[in-house]
């Protein structure tokens, strides 16, 4: 299970790496065993989002990357809970969100998108991919989580990019166009993954 977390400590370049959650214990126990903790697990699409550049930005004008954090936060939070989806964490400048419906992740990815461009000031690559994960205390966590974020590092600016399995389950609705865009071996993944970018389309209201 995996966490992730921005490190900005050299070259002032952002990189993100993974962490494996620390075991909580019982109070006083002295053992090895850890507590147990309730935890689901679901398939559902897992999205990242993340702002180009934004490292560059803060460096430039701090204040002004602030105000775009916030401007980021207001945008996307609306239009997640429209479309159903699940606010799960901010990270940085990245969020990270859920949705029970993989069209209803790429349709809110494409309004996200389509409200970024229309504020013209920041912009935005975006990944998705559908798996089981666990969820857990107000987090998520498995291989899938791994995917969706590399699957978005990967996504040119202004794109978004999905998995095979997010395609598979979308194809067959007219309103969406996809581009194969290849297949990728992707860090800490040990199957490769087919990627395919999503068609800049107009988005339904809510998600099916």
């Amino acid at each position: 299970m995996y966490t992730f977390k921005k490190d900005t400590s050299q070259n002032h370049s952002a990189n993100w790496q993974i962490h494996k959650p620390v075991r909580t214990f019982r109070p006083g126990y002295t053992g090895t065993k850890p507590q147990h903790q309730l935890y689901t697990r679901k398939l559902v699409a897992i999205m990242f989002t993340d702002i180009v550049g934004y490292t560059s930005m803060i460096e430039k004008d701090e204040a002004y990357a602030l105000r775009v954090l916030s401007k980021n936060r207001e945008i996307q939070k609306p239009i997640i809970r429209q479309f159903n989806g699940t606010w799960i964490k901010e990270m940085g400048d990245g969020i990270l969100s859920s949705f029970n419906s993989a069209t209803g992740a790429i349709n809110c990815a494409l309004r996200i998108q389509q409200m970024a461009r229309n504020l013209g000031d920041f912009r935005l690559h975006i990944g998705i991919h559908l798996d089981k994960v666990i969820f857990m205390e107000y987090d998520v966590y498995g291989i899938g989580v791994n995917i969706a974020f590399r699957i978005q590092e990967l996504a040119h600016p202004e794109k978004t990019w999905v998995s095979g399995g997010v395609y598979n389950h979308c194809i067959s609705h007219q309103n969406l166009g996809f581009q194969h865009i290849g297949q990728h071996h992707l860090k800490n993944v040990k199957q490769p993954v087919e990627i395919y970018e999503v068609a800049q389309t107009n988005c339904r209201e809510k998600s099916v």
